[in-house]
């Protein structure tokens, strides 16, 4: 029990778990709903499957390139969070890039729209994940 009350104190697990929680809530509560939202004819874009695989295909193609920048940018920095602050303030503006960027452009210039979305998603959440989780353990092993 003495172990728990102790890392409990670590203000750095404290910050370094609060912000994991708060990464992967936020991305579980959009994420889930982003395919609903895509294909509803009602209130969302009313996509069809073979664009809605697009959209899918393509966030996971710039993602896999954009985890390789990630983790040598990453690499360079060490335990600097320069890049996590970037991420940061990408995830924390995915509500208004949605309503006002994608949306429009998944509408009028489909494919111009796929790849923004890809970008924008990508930097803050797809790429961002590997980061963040690399980031924690780094600074999980520097002060227990």
């Amino acid at each position: 029990m003495t172990g728990l009350s102790t890392t409990l104190r670590n203000p750095t697990y404290l910050h370094s778990s609060f912000s994991m929680l708060l990464f992967f809530a936020s991305w579980g509560i959009w994420w889930s709903f982003f395919q609903i939202w895509l294909t509803s004819e009602s209130n969302g874009l009313g996509l069809s499957g073979a664009q809605v695989g697009t959209v899918y295909s393509v966030n996971s193609l710039v993602t896999l390139f954009l985890m390789f920048g990630y983790g040598a940018l990453q690499d360079r920095l060490g335990l600097r969070k320069h890049l996590a602050v970037v991420i940061a303030a990408v995830t924390a503006l995915t509500g208004p890039f949605c309503m006002w960027v994608y949306q429009p452009l998944l509408q009028s210039h489909f494919m111009m729209g796929v790849i923004a979305g890809a970008v924008v998603f990508s930097v803050g959440f797809l790429a961002g994940v590997g980061l963040f989780e690399a980031l924690t353990e780094r600074y999980s092993r520097r002060f227990n």
